[in-house]
């Protein structure tokens, strides 16, 4: 919720692990849900994980009770016996959500990566940051508006 992170090369555990836990560290929050296209993979061993987390960040994040979930759109693509427990539809509090939004984040930030893959590290970062900036400011200008209007 709180940061985009840089992954060497494809979306290893270690990296994912510390881009969520440092996003999440620091929140008075005692539980979240997390969508991700492989929770039912990287929940098997996150545990482990967090015990090589730095320390402060460890001690923060243990307490969370994650409930990790698949997003509606990537579900279908899991076996069946991972389908029902990371359902979105099938969880309290859940089943109007779909756990698409970051999809449609990056739906509109493709080409920004694009542009920034051969700028020096300082410069690409602060037109990505730029770039998010404008993106949340732009979503935070239609909150209560409808999604839909009738004439």
């Amino acid at each position: 919720p709180t940061g985009v992170g840089d992954l060497q090369r494809g979306k290893k555990f270690t990296n994912m692990d510390y881009i969520l836990y440092s996003s999440i560290s620091g929140t008075e929050a005692q539980s979240l849900d997390i969508s991700y296209g492989i929770s039912c993979i990287w929940i098997k061993n996150a545990k482990t994980r967090i015990e090589k987390l730095p320390p402060e960040m460890r001690d923060q994040v243990s307490s969370i009770n994650i409930r990790p979930l698949i997003p509606k759109f990537h579900l279908a693509a899991h076996i069946q016996t991972c389908q029902s427990p990371f359902a979105w539809n099938l969880l309290p509090g859940c089943a109007q959500a779909d756990g698409e939004e970051i999809e449609r984040v990056w739906a509109g930030h493709n080409d920004v990566g694009k542009s920034t893959k051969e700028m020096a590290l300082g410069h690409r970062w602060d037109v990505l940051d730029s770039f998010f900036g404008n993106w949340n400011w732009r979503k935070y200008l239609k909150f209560g508006m409808p999604s839909v209007v009738l004439d």
